[in-house]
């Protein structure tokens, strides 16, 4: 039977802790309900300048690099109608959402450059994503969506889509993301790299003993 070694044991635990990635966290955008201030709509708005959040879905995040995503390829937040008639509609079929720091700039725009007759035909478009106002990726899915973004402090984040307050009555549908934190992996290697060090020297001396 070996001797039991704490400083294994607390290795492998910490490597299983840095391998692990944050727990997901889902932001639903409801069309009918989570929109802007702005007359037109706040698509005449880019990243950098002031957002006008109309009942904003809002989220606080510490300081530290996230990874978004879709979170629904299917169902009510898979896609959203703008001056419809619901699910039913066959016309005016998006997919898009803003994110701005509560107060201040607005930090993403994410939109699928077509416009299709169906929810369904929305959630698996492949075209054209356009991200922040430039073209991401030229054939990419909305349901296959994926960025990261990076906060350098605690942030309360407004999520919404870019439809006006007073246009919001005749939508249905909306937006889903899921947002995790990115591991720092550069600390946390450095720190496994050490114990393994530590370990290795550790293990030499038991041998020689």
């Amino acid at each position: 039977m070996k001797p039991h070694c704490p400083l294994a044991a607390a290795l492998s635990a910490l490597t299983l802790a840095v391998a692990t990635p944050a727990s997901a966290i889902v932001i639903d955008i409801d069309a009918t309900q989570n929109g802007s201030y702005i007359a037109g709509g706040p698509q005449y708005l880019l990243p950098g300048t002031v957002a006008q959040p109309y009942n904003a879905v809002q989220l606080t995040l510490d300081a530290g690099t996230y990874a978004i995503t879709n979170a629904a390829s299917t169902g009510y937040f898979s896609g959203w109608n703008f001056n419809g008639s619901g699910l039913g509609s066959t016309s005016n079929w998006v997919w898009s959402f803003q994110m701005a720091e509560h107060g201040g700039n607005i930090i993403e725009d994410a939109y699928m450059n077509d416009v299709r007759s169906s929810q369904a035909a929305m959630a698996s478009q492949t075209g054209t994503l356009s991200w922040n106002g430039n073209t991401l990726l030229g054939s990419t899915t909305t349901a296959g969506f994926t960025d990261t973004f990076t906060l350098s402090h605690t942030t309360v984040l407004d999520f919404y889509v870019d439809d006006y307050n007073w246009g919001l009555g005749d939508n249905y549908g909306g937006v889903s993301l899921s947002i995790s934190a990115v591991p720092e992996t550069g600390s946390g290697s450095m720190l496994v790299a050490g114990l393994i060090a530590m370990a290795s020297v550790a293990a030499r001396k038991r041998k020689r003993n």
